[in-house]
């Protein structure tokens, strides 16, 4: 049965909606402390990232204001033990799809642990996207951790994809070490142009299954963006010392392959992607891959982070063979807020 905690203003514990400007640095303690044991790339960046926003103080609030609601940045529940943060559950609307919310950041303290804090938080949250209007909301989960798969199947969420995240030490070098499988491939490699726009919605609609396409549809519009959008990339750029590239590879008269990189100049890892149309996988995914470490050599010598579908397993071969080693496998999941109940004291067997 769900239900939400039921709180007052008087009491020194329970449940309240995140406040942004105040709970954002003690939340990355949380964050910290919570996935301690999980492999440090991805969970750093995280709490970096969030420390870096705790400390631009007047900038947070002014930002945390214009949201006015809107949910698209950071929001969600927290749980309080006195004045000490030791849950929460973060909701957000998807950057690219208003009807679709994300949940992330699920993390209770241990000491708290094992009295329904996380099923009361993120029961919250889902009746919050389902006042919403919520189309679906969804999350990631590792897919040994037996403890939160188990609430999530009996909150009612599903899985409908799996991803790989994979990590390349700084150690190993970015210098790749590929059989080219395909003499010329590499120099066909070219910058992503603004005509390209049908070709990568081709290409998307080829690789993404059926059922994570019901969770975000592949639109053409997604790869014209707009004035606002590109100002927002360039200075997100400048403002964390990083440069985002994006390659296409061209066969049969149409997109074949993709490739999108970060790459870090001050902090965190290397980002990289890559995506190839089915008829060409098993040819393609060494050269692209070496071209990305190649150009990843101009940065500072830092481990490289991908995350590749479990539906390609001729890229997770590849990036192993390059030095990287497969850190976790994500389940992701989603649930539709319709068929939950509206109200807060509603049960859901």
């Amino acid at each position: 049965m769900l239900a939400i905690a039921r709180t007052t203003t008087k009491s020194t514990e329970g449940m309240r909606p995140f406040d942004m400007r105040r709970d954002l640095a003690p939340l990355a303690d949380l964050v910290e402390l919570t996935f301690a044991s999980d492999p440090d790339g991805m969970c750093r960046s995280v709490v970096s990232e969030m420390r870096r926003a705790a400390r631009t103080g007047p900038a947070l609030w002014l930002a945390a204001a214009s949201d006015s609601g809107n949910g698209s940045m950071m929001g969600g529940y927290v749980w309080m033990a006195g004045k000490r943060l030791v849950g929460n559950v973060t909701l957000c609307r998807d950057s690219s799809y208003a009807d679709l919310w994300v949940i992330s950041n699920v993390a209770v303290h241990p000491d708290y642990r094992r009295r329904g804090i996380a099923e009361q938080l993120l029961t919250a949250a889902l009746l919050d996207a389902a006042r919403r209007r919520a189309r679906a909301v969804v999350l990631e989960v590792q897919k040994e951790n037996q403890v939160a798969r188990h609430l999530y199947d009996r909150l009612g969420f599903v899985i409908y994809d799996s991803v790989a995240e994979l990590c390349r030490s700084a150690s190993t070098g970015t210098t790749a070490q590929l059989r080219t499988s395909e003499p010329g491939a590499e120099s066909a490699v070219r910058r992503q142009r603004a005509g390209d726009c049908r070709g990568l919605c081709d290409l998307l609609r080829q690789v993404t299954p059926p059922a994570a396409q019901a969770i975000r549809p592949v639109r053409e519009s997604d790869f014209r963006p707009g004035l606002g959008a590109r100002l927002d990339r360039l200075l997100d750029d400048w403002l964390f010392r990083r440069q985002h590239g994006s390659w296409v590879l061209e066969r049969g008269g149409g997109i074949a392959a993709l490739l999108q990189i970060t790459g870090q100049y001050a902090y965190d890892s290397h980002r990289l992607k890559l995506i190839v149309r089915p008829s060409e996988r098993g040819a393609l995914e060494e050269p692209l891959l070496s071209f990305g470490l190649s150009w990843l050599a101009r940065f500072p010598d830092r481990p490289a982070w991908a995350v590749v579908s479990c539906s390609h397993p001729e890229a997770l071969s590849c990036f192993e063979r390059s030095g990287f080693k497969t850190m976790r496998v994500l389940d992701q999941m989603q649930i539709r807020p319709t068929t939950l109940s509206e109200s807060p004291t509603g049960a859901r067997k």
